[in-house]
C-alpha cells in the first residue's frame, strides 16, 4: 500500500482486513459498504471478482412429478457467514434465508435463483445462474363399471381401476372421499335400492412415481325397480318346419339372456350373449294331459274315488274319459267311481278343443286295484302305568295313507270325543276320572269311507302316592329351636325328595329336614282383636304384632366351640366366593362355589374382620369387596366353677385366719399373759336358762389344752383359744 495522506482513507476492516473507511479529520473509523464495482478499492488499486453463487436442486431425482416436495440448495465456496437471498421468477421470497428452501410442485414451479450477503468484506456474491423447476403430472388412472348404463337394486357391480403407464401398481379405494381397505385393482360391490356413491381408485407403488392421480369419480346409481324382459316373436302362426326367432328386450345394456320353455322355474333351454334366440324347423308336442288319483295308494272295496284330469297348457277344454281304453261319456275333469271287490282298472283322459291344438296328448293309465276287505284300526298307547298329571298319547294305526282319526271313550257307537287328522291323539294332565275303554277308526273321501272300530285300549289312572310330614318336636315351637320334619310316602320305594317352603322349592335332600327356626308367625283362627305376647326360651319377650323376625346381628357374641356361617350375596348368579380375614388385599382363606362359609368349633383366634367378593368368567371378572363383618370369639364362664371359686376363697380365708390368731397367742404365753378369744354365733341360739346360769355353767377347759374349735348348728360358729396355764 502507499503513503495515506490526512485527507485519505485511514483503513478498512474486511474479517481480518484493515482499511479506513473514512478522513482522519472526521475523527471516526468504522465498516465501510462493499463497492460497486470489483475494482474500487479504497487505495485506488484493482480488487478481485465477488464470490459466485451457484444452485442445485438436492431432492427428488428427475423427473419430478405434481405432487412432489424438491429441496433446493444455494452453493457459495469462498467465505463464510453468508445470509441467502432467494428469487422465484425474478421476484424475491423475503421469508427464505437458509441455504436450502423446500417447494411444492405444481404450485412454487418457476425460475429460481440465489446470492448471498453477509456483514463482512465481500458484502455479497454475484447471482446464480437460473434453475428452472417444473414438474410433469402424475400417472393418470380410470375406472371401468361393469355393466355400464342403468344398475339395479341388488345387481352385482365390478369396477375396474387401469393405470397404462409403469407397473407394479398397489390399487386404493375411496368411496364418497372415505378410504377403503387396500386391494386388487378389481372391485366388486352389490349396489342397495339406496345407494347413490361415488368411487375412486389410485395406485401406490414403492418406486417414481409413488403413486398415480385419483380418478374422476364415476356416478353410480341405483335404480330401486328390479327391470322386466319383454318378450316378442317375429311369426304369428307357425307351421312345423317353420324358423321362429325370440327378441328379449331389456332397457339397459350388457346383459346375457336365458330362454324358458313350459315353466319359467325350470332350466333354461339355451343362454345366448344376444338378446334373439332362434328355432329351427320347429315342432310343437300336443299337451299333455295328467291324472291324479284321491285317496291314491291302497283302495278297499266300496270305497269312493275321485279322478281329476289336468291339462297345464290352453284352455277351453272338454274332457273324454278312457276305461281300459275303451272311451266312456264325455264329462268334466273329474270323475269319481266306486270301486268294487273284483275292479281291477285302467283309466286315462284326453283334452278336446275347437282352437289349435285342437287336443291333447291322452294321459298315462293309471292302474285302480281294489282290496276285497274292509280295513281295521289299530289303538296304542305310550304309557303303562299312568298317573294323575302324566299325558297319555294314543296312536291309530292305518295300513294306508289319507284318513282322518276318530277316537271315542267308553262306547264305539257314541259320539266321537275328538277327531285328528293325524294319527295320535294326546290326553294331557290326566285325572282319574279320564280312565276307561278308548278306541278309534279312521275315515277318507265324499261321502266318508270308515274302516273297522280298534281293539279297546284300557286307561287306568292311578292318584300320585300321598307324601306326609311330621314333625319333631310337635306343639309349640321356640325361635331358635331345632325341628326336624320327616317326609314319609306309603307305596313304592326309591324315592327322590324335595322340600318346599312357603310353596318354593329347597335343595332336593334326604326324607328328613332339620331346621333351626328364625321366625314365627302367631295364627290364631278363632275371634279378632288379639294380642300377641311371644316367649324366648320360656322367658316373656316385649309383646309385639303377629308376625316376629328374629335377626341375628353379624357382632353378636360367639363363644369357643360354636360354628358360623357367613353368607355373601351378590344381585345376580355364576359367581365364585372368596373369603377374606383382617386384610381385602390379602390372599383369600377360602374359595367357594356356594355363596356361605362355615367356620366350625370356632376358637379365641378365629376372631377378627371378614369380608367377601365373587368372580366369575376367564379372566375372571371381580365383584367388589364387601362391608367387613366382624367375628368375635369369647370363652363361656361356668356359673358352676364361679361357685366353687367362691368357697375355696373363703376356706383359705378361714384357714389364713387362724393361723394368724395361734401365732399370736403364742407371742403373748411368751410373755406371760393369757389370750380367751370368744366369737359368738351371729344368730345366737335361745335357751331355756337364765342368762346368769348360763353364765356359772360356762366350764373352764382343761389347763394342759391348748385350744377347743366347735361347730354348733346350722350357722353358730365357737372357737376357744386358751393359754396354758
Amino acid at each position: 500500500m502507499g503513503a495515506i495522506s490526512a485527507t485519505s482513507w485511514v483503513g478498512y476492516v474486511d474479517c481480518g482486513e484493515m482499511f479506513f473507511n473514512d478522513a482522519v479529520s472526521s475523527g471516526r473509523m468504522g465498516p465501510r459498504k462493499p463497492p460497486r464495482s470489483p475494482s474500487d478499492r479504497p487505495d485506488g488499486t484493482p480488487r478481485e471478482d465477488l464470490p459466485s453463487a451457484s444452485m442445485k436442486k438436492v431432492s427428488p431425482q428427475e423427473p419430478l412429478y405434481t405432487g412432489d416436495r424438491v429441496t433446493l440448495q444455494c452453493n457459495i465456496p469462498e467465505y463464510r457467514d453468508w445470509t441467502y437471498v432467494w428469487y422465484k421468477d425474478n421476484q424475491q421470497l423475503p421469508s427464505e434465508t437458509s441455504r436450502t428452501i423446500t417447494i411444492s410442485l405444481p404450485d412454487q414451479a418457476g425460475q429460481y435463483q440465489c446470492h448471498g450477503k453477509r456483514t463482512c468484506w465481500p458484502s455479497q456474491s454475484y447471482l446464480s445462474s437460473y434453475l428452472p423447476i417444473s414438474g410433469i403430472d402424475l400417472p393418470s388412472a380410470t375406472v371401468n363399471i361393469s355393466p355400464v348404463g342403468p344398475v339395479y337394486s341388488g345387481e352385482t357391480v365390478t369396477l375396474q381401476c387401469d393405470i397404462s403407464d409403469y407397473t407394479d401398481w398397489t390399487y386404493q379405494w375411496y368411496k364418497n372421499d372415505q378410504q377403503q381397505s387396500p386391494g386388487s385393482p378389481s372391485k366388486t360391490i352389490t349396489t342397495l335400492s339406496d345407494q347413490v356413491s361415488q368411487y375412486q381408485c389410485q395406485g401406490r407403488r414403492t418406486d417414481r412415481p409413488q403413486s398415480s392421480q385419483k380418478t374422476v369419480s364415476p356416478h353410480i346409481t341405483v335404480t330401486a325397480n328390479q327391470p322386466k324382459a319383454t318378450l316378442s316373436s317375429d311369426q304369428q302362426d307357425i307351421l312345423t318346419g317353420d324358423s321362429v326367432t325370440l327378441t328379449c328386450t331389456v332397457e339397459s345394456s350388457g346383459w346375457r339372456f336365458y330362454w324358458y320353455r313350459h315353466r319359467q322355474d325350470s332350466e333354461p333351454v339355451a343362454t345366448t350373449s344376444g338378446s334373439s334366440y332362434t328355432l329351427s324347423q320347429v315342432v310343437t308336442d300336443l299337451p299333455l294331459a295328467s291324472v291324479r288319483v284321491s285317496p291314491h295308494g291302497l283302495l278297499y272295496s266300496g270305497e269312493t274315488v275321485t279322478l281329476q284330469c289336468d291339462i297345464s297348457d290352453y284352455t277351453g277344454w272338454t274332457y273324454r274319459w278312457y276305461r281300459n281304453k275303451r272311451l266312456q261319456t264325455p264329462g268334466s275333469p273329474s270323475k269319481t267311481i266306486t270301486t268294487l271287490s273284483d275292479q281291477v282298472s285302467q283309466y286315462q283322459c284326453q283334452g278336446r278343443r275347437t282352437d289349435r291344438p285342437q287336443s291333447s296328448k291322452r294321459s298315462v293309465p293309471v292302474h285302480i286295484s281294489v282290496t276285497n276287505y274292509q280295513p281295521k284300526a289299530t289303538l296304542s298307547s305310550d304309557q303303562q302305568d299312568i298317573l294323575t298329571g302324566d299325558s297319555v298319547t294314543l296312536t291309530c294305526t292305518v295300513e294306508s295313507s289319507g284318513w282322518r282319526f276318530y277316537w271315542y271313550r267308553h262306547r264305539q257307537d257314541s259320539e266321537p270325543v275328538a277327531t285328528t287328522s293325524g294319527s295320535s291323539y294326546t290326553l294331557s294332565q290326566v285325572s282319574v276320572s279320564d280312565g276307561g275303554q278308548y278306541r278309534c277308526r279312521a275315515g277318507r273321501g265324499d261321502p266318508v269311507y270308515y274302516t273297522q272300530y280298534s281293539e279297546p285300549v284300557h286307561i287306568q289312572v292311578t292318584d300320585l302316592p300321598l307324601a306326609s310330614v311330621r314333625v319333631s318336636p310337635h306343639g309349640l315351637l321356640y325361635s331358635g329351636e331345632t325341628v326336624t320334619l320327616q317326609c314319609d310316602i306309603s307305596d313304592y320305594t326309591g324315592w327322590t325328595y324335595r322340600w318346599y317352603r312357603n310353596k318354593r322349592l329347597q335343595t332336593p335332600g334326604s326324607p328328613s329336614k332339620t331346621i333351626t327356626t328364625l321366625s314365627d308367625q302367631c295364627d290364631i283362627s278363632d275371634y279378632t282383636g288379639w294380642t300377641y305376647r311371644w316367649y324366648r326360651n320360656k322367658r316373656l319377650q316385649t309383646p309385639g304384632p303377629p308376625s316376629k323376625t328374629i335377626t341375628t346381628l353379624s357382632d353378636q357374641d360367639i363363644l369357643t366351640g360354636d360354628s358360623v356361617t357367613l353368607t355373601c350375596t351378590v344381585e345376580s348368579s355364576g359367581w365364585r366366593f372368596y373369603w377374606y380375614r383382617h386384610r381385602q388385599d390379602s390372599k383369600p382363606v377360602a374359595t367357594t362355589s356356594a355363596s356361605s362359609y362355615t367356620l366350625s368349633q370356632v376358637s379365641v383366634s378365629d376372631g377378627g374382620q371378614y369380608r367377601c367378593r365373587a368372580g366369575r368368567g376367564d379372566p375372571v371378572y371381580y365383584t367388589q369387596y364387601s362391608e367387613p363383618v366382624h367375628i368375635q370369639v369369647t370363652v363361656p364362664v361356668s356359673p358352676r366353677s364361679n361357685l366353687v371359686g367362691v368357697v375355696v376363697g373363703l376356706v383359705l380365708a378361714a384357714v389364713l385366719l387362724t393361723l394368724i390368731l395361734v401365732l399370736l397367742c403364742r407371742y403373748k404365753n411368751s410373755e406371760g399373759s393369757s389370750c380367751i378369744r370368744i366369737f359368738w354365733p351371729i344368730h345366737p341360739q335361745s335357751t331355756n336358762q337364765d342368762p346368769q346360769e348360763d353364765q356359772g355353767s360356762t366350764q373352764v377347759p382343761p389347763p394342759d389344752a391348748w385350744y377347743t374349735s366347735l361347730l354348733h348348728g346350722d350357722l353358730n360358729i365357737y372357737h376357744f383359744i386358751r393359754q396354758k396355764l
